[in-house]
């Protein structure tokens, strides 16, 4: 049994050793956690600009049926198999029910065969592998393979594809987790002086980022929430939100480069990260996965189409030029860009 260096043990080493095939059973998961992963895994294989090579994952979420999985996670997951996050498949999957599955398994298969596995109590989640400032204490062993592709194998016949969720059960699921530190998105208010001491007295805390730059002014094409107009970037909706020193260095946001979840006003759940800047706490917002989807969210939701430019023009007449980011708990964030 061990307790350190979950995510390296458990989800970065059996490929480095040759296994191709990662079959997963957890009670909870998270988009942003399957991004961060396979982000970590390009790192340690040296594929940075391209897929990942042999590589498949099989996701199954067992808490479905007791609303652990909300409706914008499972918009995320669908998008997320839709793209071209590896070289081989990935498959997200729910156990349906009426029964729920709170099991943590995770199968590494070489060419078919079980090859490494173990079990525990860490979820496929952010906190779960203490990946943010919500550090959850887990403890993962290592378990005969052979008895774990058994295990697996035995729910197969009660999968429900994530994409085959039908529009009535997709209407019925939950928009947030409903845990004691989870708020409903709403906009908070709370603001505090100094840094909190610990993760709970992060709740409700609300930072305000501009969309126009330092002096107030439009983002030239190439900066901000215009990067992608840019010449020689792949998409013209790719976008970034600078964050201020202050903000950055308080602590509010987790780690540079770590993928997180924020759910935005209309319960559209996009997956971010803190990158640039030399600093552990970086400098700009932006999405990954791809990352034009912070900049053709903003468009879309005032109305403009993919690749406009947006100044202080389109953001007056929009209604406001800033978006609310609150921290609502358990690793998660959420995204205020409504007008009254």
């Amino acid at each position: 049994m061990f307790a350190d260096r979950l995510f390296e043990r458990v989800l970065i080493e059996p490929h480095l050793a040759g296994a191709d095939t990662l079959t997963i059973v957890t009670g909870y998961a998270s988009p942003a956690t399957l991004i961060e992963h396979t982000n970590r895994l390009k790192v340690a294989v040296g594929a940075l600009d391209a897929t990942l090579p042999k590589l498949s994952i099989d996701l199954r979420v067992g808490m479905f049926a007791g609303g652990g999985t909300t409706r914008p996670e499972h918009d995320a997951f669908v998008r997320l198999t839709r793209q071209s996050l590896l070289d081989g498949s990935l498959r997200i999957s729910y156990f349906p029910g009426p029964d729920v599955v709170h099991s943590k398994v995770y199968l590494w298969s070489a060419e078919g065969l079980p090859a490494s596995a173990f079990t525990g109590s860490a979820n496929y989640t952010n906190p779960g592998f203490g990946l943010q400032r919500t550090v959850q204490q887990n403890v993962m062993t290592y378990v005969y393979p052979e008895q774990a592709d058994e295990y697996c194998e035995s729910g197969m016949g009660l999968l429900l594809d994530c994409s085959d969720v039908d529009e009535s059960t997709r209407q019925r699921l939950p928009v947030s987790h409903q845990r004691p530190s989870r708020m409903s998105l709403t906009r908070p208010t709370k603001s505090l002086s100094d840094p909190p001491l610990s993760d709970d007295e992060w709740v409700g805390v609300t930072h305000s980022l501009s969309l126009l730059n330092t002096y107030g002014g439009d983002y030239f094409p190439g900066g901000g929430i215009n990067w992608g107009l840019s010449r020689g970037r792949v998409s013209k909706d790719e976008a970034y939100i600078s964050i201020p020193s202050a903000i950055g260095r308080c602590g509010f946001f987790p780690p540079r480069n770590v993928t997180f979840d924020m759910i935005g006003d209309d319960s559209e759940l996009l997956s971010v990260r803190v990158a640039s800047g030399e600093n552990s706490y970086g400098k700009d917002l932006t999405t990954t996965a791809p990352n034009s989807h912070l900049g053709s969210y903003i468009r879309r939701r005032m109305g403009l189409p993919p690749g406009a430019f947006i100044g202080r023009r389109e953001l007056d007449q929009y209604g406001r030029s800033d978006i609310d980011v609150t921290y609502v708990g358990d690793g998660q964030y959420t995204l205020d860009f409504s007008v009254s």
